[in-house]
């Protein structure tokens, strides 16, 4: 797993051994009920809701082959800057914070 930040994108990477997903089979990874094998587990869902979250937050998947044999899978964001501070709304004022420690 890697994590890291170019310019205004940031990465996050996953390489793993294991069997790998061919060519072929890369464009339907993402679709819902598919699973890659006939073994029991699973639904088939976990890659299609990722897929929704990356969507949803403006990022961008990238499935190749890993270096170690197996799938490589990659999503990239645009990295969001922080508004100047003179840009900032003050919070509204709401109910005081009461601390449970005491």
């Amino acid at each position: 797993m890697r994590v890291a930040a170019e310019g205004n994108r940031v990465t996050l990477a996953i390489d793993d051994s294991g069997p790998g997903i061919p060519p072929e089979r890369r464009s339907q990874v993402f679709d819902r009920f598919r699973r890659a094998t006939d073994q029991p587990g699973g639904a088939g869902l976990g890659l299609a809701i990722a897929d929704a979250i990356v969507r949803a937050t403006n990022g961008r998947w990238e499935v190749g082959s890993s270096p170690a044999g197996g799938a490589s899978m990659a999503v990239t964001w645009p990295r969001l800057l922080a508004r100047p501070a003179s840009a900032r709304t003050a919070a509204p004022e709401g109910p005081p914070i009461v601390s449970l420690d005491a």
